[in-house]
């Protein structure tokens, strides 16, 4: 008969004490715990029940011994159901015991199944001891004995008592130490996915992304996301592990900014039980993400639309005014000579009329230039460094760009519209300021952006600001369309022209 000494006993007690205590996973807590009961109390083998609340079911999460394992009948039972001796010990402040020689602790108190299992198993008696802790009932341990001449003892049966409140205590620290990890973790990658949405990654990359870590933290594909576009039918994102069996669509949270539907991020049951904040936050990120993209895209319309504005108002103002002048010419010509037959001032309209057509076909080039020009990419200041070097090359006039502050933030269609103006005012300069240098200066303070452009050349004189002259005033009626504003300075030499806007969110507010 198994006759351990006390004082082997309280050592191994202490060592497992001192093991449990330790930082440990969940994983690491039982396998310790289950070794170390069959050490002490001598027994054969043993198995640790731990209760899962999302699934109403007593699982074995670890145990040893079992030469086939944790076979069907003692591996998985339902709380809500079962009567097996694993869940009648987790119901149970006592501890519960098995004799397969006994007409009342035997075979007969067994389920079916459960009994086809310990007897294939070999075993002949056992101890169920329920795992409390002082705040809730994580399990069972099962201790359980091959041995055919002997029964487990009240001793074994006190000593693995003692195991289970230390194992319950245990249990209780190493989920709290998971509980944490899992928020720390969960943590950091809301916060690496708030980072992504941030780039110029295309969302449903990023989206992809997302699926694809959220998987691999859960060990397995637990949640989808699904767009629902105005235009195309819903796409679904599942994480590229996922295959045609996986169901990652138990609860749907729906995807939802500015009283728009989105679409919906769809949660396995279980894993939204285990970290309901963890995707509740998840889906408000993604919710944003979205909506910022929508509002990309309502801006590089709305780009799209100004640059079509912007097109049909240099036709009006440049073209068509060309041809309404070459045509006033030509009639005049006609009538000069029609009615006086004074072919010296034919001839002179007639050569107005040449240079209405010759300055047409410049400023005709000019315009399919300025469209087959790919716009600067980057943001507003690589783009200002574009244009100034852009304009250096084609004039030779030195053209610097003077800036104290790091890339703005600034809306698609506000950045798109200051580098228009920027290209307007630079074509100013080149056409009439006769300058030998400009420079153009960026300055944020106060979340306001101010871009000027000033040379050292002629001036403005008024008939530049006279009708016909559409380049400035093109682009103050631009700089009105997106809440900015445009002043002109007059220097004691030459010409600055001050363009202003809010930056970032100021910007959308002043919207």
């Amino acid at each position: 008969m198994r006759q351990p000494e006390n004082g082997r006993h309280v050592a191994a007690l202490s060592r497992v004490a001192t093991a449990l205590n330790s930082a440990l996973s969940l994983d690491e807590v039982l396998d310790i715990s289950i070794r170390s009961g069959l050490d002490l109390t001598g027994l054969d083998s043993g198995v640790i029940y731990v209760a899962e609340e999302d699934t109403s079911r007593l699982v074995g999460r670890s145990h040893h011994g079992f030469e086939n394992g944790l076979t069907r009948g003692i591996d998985v039972h339902r709380l809500r159901t079962s009567q097996t001796l694993a869940v009648r010990a987790f119901r149970s402040a006592e501890p519960l015991t098995f004799d397969a020689d006994d007409p009342k602790t035997g075979y007969a108190s067994l389920s079916a199944r459960e009994s086809t299992a310990v007897r294939r198993a070999g075993i002949r008696s056992a101890v169920a001891v329920q795992l409390r802790s002082a705040t809730r009932v994580h399990g069972c341990l099962v201790l359980c004995s091959n041995d055919e001449t002997s029964r487990v003892t009240a001793e074994e049966i006190a000593l693995t008592q003692v195991i289970a409140g230390q194992v319950a205590v245990a249990i209780e620290r190493a989920r709290l130490f998971e509980a944490t990890r899992n928020h720390a973790a969960e943590t950091e990658a809301l916060y690496d996915f708030g980072q992504r949405f941030g780039t110029r990654v295309p969302i449903e990359d990023s989206l992809q992304y997302v699926v694809d870590r959220v998987a691999e933290h859960f060990d397995g594909p637990v949640c989808a996301i699904e767009l629902r576009h105005h235009v195309d039918s819903p796409v679904l994102i599942r994480p590229w592990r996922a295959t045609g069996d996986d169901d990652v669509r138990g609860k749907a949270l729906p995807l939802t900014r500015a009283g728009l539907e989105l679409g919906s991020l769809h949660v396995s049951r279980t894993a939204l039980t285990r970290s309901t904040p963890f995707f509740r936050s998840l889906a408000d990120l993604v919710s944003m993400a979205l909506h910022q993209r929508m509002l990309g895209e309502a801006n590089e319309r709305l780009s799209l639309l100004a640059e079509r504005t912007r097109l049909a108002r240099d036709i009006h103002d440049g073209l068509i005014q060309r041809f309404y002048a070459l045509d006033l010419s030509l009639t005049a010509a006609g009538r000069a000579l029609e009615v006086s037959g004074d072919v010296g001032r034919t001839a002179s309209l007639i050569g107005e009329a040449r240079q209405q057509a010759r300055a047409g076909v410049n400023e005709a080039r000019a315009a399919i230039t300025e469209l087959r020009r790919d716009a600067p990419a980057g943001g507003l200041l690589p783009g200002t460094r574009l244009l100034a070097d852009d304009f250096s090359n084609r004039t030779g006039v030195s053209c610097t760009v003077v800036c104290a502050t790091e890339e703005p933030e600034l809306a698609t269609l506000l950045g798109s519209t200051l580098l228009r103006c920027l290209r307007e005012l630079l074509l100013n300069v080149e056409k009439h300021a006769n300058a030998s240098r400009v420079e153009i200066a960026v300055e944020v303070s106060d979340a306001r952006l101010t871009v000027s452009v000033t040379d050292d050349g002629v001036g403005i004189g008024r008939d530049a600001r006279a009708p016909g002259h559409f380049g400035l005033a093109g682009v103050a009626e631009q700089m009105d369309e997106v809440g900015g504003a445009m002043r002109v300075l007059e220097p004691a030499r030459g010409t600055c022209v001050e363009l202003a806007c809010a930056t970032g969110a100021s910007w959308a507010d002043e919207r």
